[in-house]
């Protein structure tokens, strides 16, 4: 088998010695690896200083080749670059992500009142007038079951003094799972509440029948953010309030909450 020794490896003709000073001892340490006959040809040799270095020979007497066998890497400089632009671009999707979560939350608010509103159209249909689902002034949540799906909150029959005149236990309405908030443990009643979580939703009926809500017809009860579950934050005084009450709304029965809770922009039924 042939073992490559010192005169049967030279240096590339082409190669500038001028232009590495230190070729010397690096070829002196290649010349050792090889000489010594711990490799094959192609092998990784031992690292010199701070390179490692591949060395190939001809068995005829080839060519030396010196390459620097080091894997390319990122610089410090080019690391800290990259992380400060994927925070830049964080902070700028962040903020646009929770609009877009607001937003959804809007659309389903609204999708929510329009289907109660369509369900007290059909009670007021079958029996000739809408059923009484708040007090005080605010959604109760047993009157607004009782009335629109012939069961408790809880989803339960209910009984005939909890079907707040549906006496023919019809289903006008098919609430969804996430519009009722359990309460208790175990639960015994739950609440509705809207897609900001909000229990505290105001009840405007027409009274007078002339197709608008206006005056005293369209006064807001104190509204709080949160629910019984977790918690209420204090009464918030809702932008547009006086406006309601002066200029009115074209409606028969509408709902109002304090949606993100920030009291700048309510949700009401009739802002489609």
């Amino acid at each position: 088998m042939y073992s490559p020794g010192k005169d049967n490896c030279r240096p590339d003709p082409g190669f500038d010695g001028d232009a590495a000073p230190a070729l010397g001892w690096r070829m002196r340490g290649v010349f050792r690896w090889v000489q010594s006959g711990r490799g094959r040809f192609g092998a990784r040799a031992r690292t010199v200083g701070r390179s490692a270095a591949r060395v190939t020979c001809s068995p005829r007497g080839g060519d030396f080749v010196w390459t620097d066998a080091r894997p390319p890497a990122f610089s410090l400089i080019e690391l800290l670059l990259v992380l400060a632009v994927v925070a830049v671009l964080g902070g700028l999707a962040l903020p646009a992500g929770r609009r877009a979560l607001e937003f959804g939350r809007v659309v389903r608010t609204q999708a929510l009142f329009a289907q109660w509103r369509a369900a007290l159209e059909g009670y007021r249909a079958e029996y000739g007038a809408y059923p009484e689902i708040a007090a005080g002034g605010l959604l109760e949540s047993e009157l607004l079951a009782g009335a629109l799906t012939g069961r408790d909150s809880l989803g339960r029959e209910a009984l005939a003094d909890g079907l707040n005149g549906n006496l023919r236990r019809l289903r006008f309405l098919e609430p969804a799972a996430s519009d009722w908030l359990r309460l208790d443990a175990p639960a015994t009643r739950a609440v509705v509440v809207d897609a900001f979580g909000n229990s505290d939703i105001a009840v405007l009926y027409d009274r007078d029948g002339d197709g608008w809500i206006r005056g005293e017809e369209a006064v807001l009860p104190p509204l709080r953010p949160g629910n019984a579950r977790e918690g209420f934050g204090e009464p918030i005084t809702l932008a547009g309030a006086g406006t309601l009450r002066d200029s009115g709304v074209r409606a028969r029965i509408a709902f109002v909450t304090v949606g993100a809770g920030d009291g700048r922009e309510p949700m009401c039924s009739w802002r489609d």
